[in-house]
């Protein structure tokens, strides 16, 4: 479901006090094998601006999701997941996406890292709600798949040690129209 709503929604969402303190936009909860886990998506301030790990941007050919999510509420590249979905053109109540990326890294930048790109099962999405009111919004949706093992990012996927992924994202994001590659906000 994809509504618009006025911008005085996002002014009582978005400008509420504390919300900058908390830099909590919301949650990602999954199941990686037998282990469940959470991360937070999160605002951070830099460069003079705010920035959002979860965002969406419009651009005129191509549609992406990106959302990141972290152990606690800062940022870290140890046990960070990301979630990254690509649609063809505008983003429509169920679209399917033309690609979907899904990464864990259990340990961070240094591997290993747990991956969908290579995964003989492809990820698959259901967007449950998405609501968009101007340069912000807000996310509902499932994500199942497998992620496979790579000992470093460069590193050939290894198709033999793979396990199943399955979870929610439920987020407030920012949102950019143009896809001019950024997804801060004064």
């Amino acid at each position: 479901m994809h509504r618009i709503a006025t911008p005085v929604i996002v002014i009582s969402l978005l400008g509420a006090p504390g919300f900058a303190a908390a830099q909590g936009l919301g949650r990602i909860e999954a199941r990686i094998g037998e282990t469940d886990m959470r991360w937070q998506t999160i605002t951070t301030a830099r460069n003079s601006g705010t920035e959002a790990s979860a965002a969406l941007r419009f651009g005129p050919r191509l549609t992406e999701l990106q959302i990141q999510g972290y152990p606690g509420a800062e940022f870290t590249s140890a046990n960070a997941i990301s979630v990254d979905l690509r649609y063809l053109g505008q983003f429509a109540p169920d679209a399917v996406p033309m690609s979907v990326d899904i990464l864990y890294m259990p340990d961070g930048m240094g591997g290993p890292f747990w991956t969908s790109n290579g995964a003989t099962v492809v990820p698959t999405v259901r967007v449950l709600e998405l609501d968009v009111w101007g340069a912000f919004g807000r996310i509902d949706l499932l994500f199942a798949g497998e992620l496979c093992l790579r000992k470093i990012i460069s590193a050939a996927t290894d198709p033999e040690r793979c396990q199943e992924v399955t979870g929610r994202i439920e987020t407030e994001l920012f949102v950019d129209y143009g896809m001019s590659g950024g997804t801060r906000r004064p």
